[in-house]
Parts: structure tokens; C-alpha cells; sequence
């Protein structure tokens, strides 16, 4: 039978040899995984900057194109206000009065009445500011009322019959409130203007009341105003038309 001594400093010595190397392997492991994990961080590192480059670079580009576009629509929108501001002063210049609005107006509604562009031309070529005109001649007439039925002065003629005016209105109310016999020159008037061969004209309206008839190469203005107790008063004149 053989024995086999075993030397306890060498168990100790294998033993922190071994753990040694197994602390030497796993520093190497560790140091090894640092070294990856370090150039995989600048690898992503890399690639996130390069991607934040590109991105950059697309920004810069894209807000290069929005300024262009910026500056088209300012010089558009400025065109478009040089020709707002054109089309405003030719408006202004052309019927941008009050005065020319209204004949432009009246022109419009004569030649809708059948009225030749031609006439419309001479009458406007002829018109002036110098009438010739005559002297004004007043005549006044019984404005007629429910009570005072049909009285025989109730109306008056121009030119021999060639403008009749008649006219009625209410009746004039007391202090008792009982109504009389003369009309309320305060309430609106009924006035006819019939000219000879053509229709009557009516009008409704408190006194005084302006109106003109053209009748060929004559203008006939009238104005109907208040006169004595039951009269309406009637001055015309004639002026030759244009």
C-alpha cells in the first residue's frame, strides 16, 4: 500500500492562481466589452450626427425655399396693389363723383328706356349752363278737399293748354276737430301734371313740390307751393331744351 502526501501551500497557490486568471479573464472580458461598447457609441454617435447634418442640410434647403417663396408673394401682392391702386384712381377718375355716378346712372336708365346713344351724345354736346329761358309766370288754383267737392278754379294751364295742373288734399281740421271746407297744406298733396297729347304725371307729397316736363325742344319747370287759404300757388317757366 503507497501513500500520496499532499502539500497544503500548493492547493493554496493552484487556487489563488486560478482565481487569478479568472479575475485576469473577466478584466479582459470587461475591458473588452468597454472597448466595443466605446466604438459602437462613436459608430451611433457618428450616424446620429450625420443624420442630424442631413437634416440640417434639408432644413436650410427647405427654408431657402420658403424665403423665395416668401419673397414671390410679397412682389405678387405688391403687383396686385399697384394694380388695385391703378384700377381705384381710373374708377375715381372716371365715375368716382358723386355727380358722375348719378349721370352715369340717369345714362343708363334713359338708354334702357329706348332713348339712341347718338340723341343722348347731341343733348350732351348741346347742354350748357347759360338757359334760355322766360319769364317766369305764376298762376294759383283751389286745391280741391272731400268737402269742398269740385270747385270751378281748380286747376291752371301753360302754353295755351299745352300743361294742365290740378291738385287735392285733405281737409283742414278745426279746434273743435270738425273738418273744413280748405285743405291741410301741412299734409301731402295730391298733384296731376297732364300734358296735351301725353300722360299725367302724379305726385304725392307736401308742398312745395318741383317738376319739370320736356316736351320736343322745350323744358317746362314747374314748382307748387302753398298760397292763400284753400290756393296752391304754381310758378313755370320755359327754357328751351338741351
Amino acid at each position: 500500500m503507497s501513500f500520496k502526501l499532499h502539500d497544503p501551500y500548493e492547493r493554496r497557490r493552484q487556487s489563488a492562481l486560478q482565481k487569478t486568471l479568472r479575475q485576469t479573464v473577466i478584466g479582459f472580458v470587461c475591458v473588452l466589452i468597454l472597448i466595443l461598447a466605446y466604438h459602437l457609441g462613436q459608430n451611433m454617435a457618428s450616424a446620429e450626427g450625420q443624420n442630424a447634418q442631413r437634416e440640417a442640410i434639408e432644413l436650410r434647403a427647405h427654408n431657402a425655399d420658403l424665403e423665395k417663396q416668401v419673397v414671390t408673394l410679397k412682389a405678387d401682392n405688391l403687383t396686385q396693389q399697384n394694380k388695385l391702386s391703378e384700377l381705384q384712381q381710373q374708377y375715381q377718375a372716371d365715375i368716382g363723383d358723386d355727380n358722375l355716378r348719378g349721370l352715369n346712372r340717369l345714362l343708363r336708365e334713359r338708354m334702357a328706356s329706348g332713348v339712341t346713344t347718338e340723341r343722348l351724345q347731341q343733348i350732351i354736346a348741346a347742354a350748357s349752363n347759360v338757359r334760355n329761358c322766360s319769364a317766369p309766370d305764376t298762376k294759383r288754383f283751389i286745391v280741391a278737399t272731400p268737402l269742398s267737392k269740385t270747385p270751378a278754379n281748380n286747376k291752371v294751364s301753360f302754353d295755351s293748354g299745352m300743361v294742365t295742373i290740378t291738385g287735392d288734399g285733405a281737409s283742414a281740421i278745426n279746434d273743435k276737430g270738425g273738418k273744413e271746407a280748405w285743405y291741410d297744406p301741412q299734409k301731402p298733396v295730391h298733384v296731376a301734371i297732364a300734358v296735351r297729347g301725353g300722360e299725367t304725371v302724379n305726385k304725392d307729397d307736401v308742398l312745395p313740390i318741383h317738376y319739370s316736363v320736356i316736351e320736343g325742344a322745350t323744358e317746362y319747370r314747374f314748382t307748387i307751393a302753398t298760397s292763400a287759404r284753400s290756393y296752391a300757388e304754381v310758378t313755370a317757366d320755359q327754357c328751351a331744351y338741351p
